[in-house]
């Protein structure tokens, strides 16, 4: 069993729906269970938005509930551009372990993103420079990889040699040189960072079960398609204009609700969720968001997202949708605690950056997650 610990519930699919892609049985969990049979469990810690201490002393709890169950390694899933509570989670699981050394990659090089001379591009743009630097959140305003994590981290050029301990962070612009770094795992370091790097270990290791021969999966034709946006920066980059345009009905939460001071109305939240399953059940796909421009970081918008969430678990009561596009690991999360799922099956899709997942003991709803960076392929749209 390879064990993967990631910071929010969008990371912990992207690794688990990668798995799949492989060939290997994978596993989505947000309270560590053994007894699965996965031979990938991606457990979300749920840890990004918290302080650093706690989030270091839930990791490491979970690195020692993991050690017990004796797997045969741990990856540390990143955010790709290190936003969160990253050196202290991985400092966190290396006390945990044992382990002197982490690797870190948070690169992925077919996105666009990369590491050189000690710092991260996007697109061949500094970081700092692109709109993460806005991020309402964990805005990224420098482009050094030392400044992103602070602390004692040692940045080191294509096939220059790492030290023997700390955590360390290599240059990599192409998958050839993720190749050249996956084989300098071992059991002495800890291998960490995005999901390319997992990948190009897997594949090291002579583990990918995918057939190159084997039929692509595709997404099966289904007759309901609920979209949800809970991702701030998804909305502000025209998300609902591009539901239109696909003849996806965008709901946006209503005023009654918006205005609220404490809780709204339950009146209001019901004609809410009733108005998004009508649309389902007429035109066959909606899209349910909270619906202007907001700041996550606020106490009164955070309640915007509870709320949300809470449409759609009273959409999915009322009646039965096939396939749910969550983008944002805390709605996504959200929703699987209100449904009081803890563990998902990966599925492969053959879908380039979303995770395909369905609750353990339920054929339906398939769940396809993101995080709100990302655009939704062209497959996922109703034709």
């Amino acid at each position: 069993m390879i064990a993967v610990i990631a910071d929010d519930f969008t990371g912990a699919a992207e690794l688990a729906g990668a798995a799949a892609e492989l060939g290997l049985a994978a596993e989505v969990q947000t309270r560590f269970d053994p007894s699965s049979d996965a031979q990938v469990i991606a457990l979300d810690t749920d840890t990004r938005a918290l302080e650093e201490s706690a989030a270091a002393r839930i990791v490491g709890d979970a690195t020692r509930d993991i050690q017990r169950a004796n797997p045969d390694w741990i990856y540390k899933k990143t955010d790709s551009v290190l936003r969160g509570n990253v050196r202290a989670e991985i400092e966190a699981i290396l006390a945990s372990t044992g382990q002197r050394r982490c690797l870190l990659v948070p690169a992925n090089p077919s996105k666009g993103r990369t590491i050189r001379g000690g710092s991260y591009f996007i697109d061949g743009m500094p970081l700092a420079q692109t709109a993460f630097a806005n991020d309402p959140e964990h805005p990224r305003r420098s482009s050094r990889i030392v400044d992103l994590l602070g602390g004692s981290i040692t940045s080191v050029g294509y096939l220059e040699s790492a030290p023997a301990d700390g955590i360390v962070v290599p240059d990599v612009q192409s998958e050839s040189d993720l190749m050249v770094r996956a084989a300098e795992r071992d059991g002495s370091v800890l291998p960490a960072g995005g999901v390319e790097f997992f990948t190009a270990i897997v594949r090291s290791k002579g583990m990918n079960r995918a057939s190159e021969s084997s039929p692509q999966s595709v997404i099966p034709s289904v007759r309901q398609r609920l979209f949800v946006c809970g991702s701030a920066q998804a909305w502000s980059h025209g998300r609902a204009d591009e539901c239109r345009r696909h003849g996806v009905t965008v709901h946006a939460m209503p005023d009654e609700i918006l205005s609220a001071l404490n809780d709204p109305p339950d009146g209001a939240r019901n004609r809410f969720a009733a108005m998004i399953a009508k649309t389902l059940e007429t035109e066959g796909a909606a899209m349910a968001s909270i619906g202007r421009e907001y700041d996550p970081t606020c106490a009164s918008t955070n309640r915007f997202a509870e709320w949300l969430v809470e449409a759609v678990v009273g959409v999915l009561m009322r009646r039965s949708c096939e396939q749910v596009y969550l983008e944002g690991g805390a709605t996504a999360a959200a929703l699987a605690r209100k449904m009081h799922w803890t563990r998902f099956s990966a599925v492969a899709t053959q879908l380039a950056g979303v995770a395909c997942l369905r609750p353990v003991g339920r054929e339906s709803p398939m769940l396809f997650v993101k995080p709100g960076s990302y655009p939704w392929p062209r497959e996922v749209w109703p034709v």
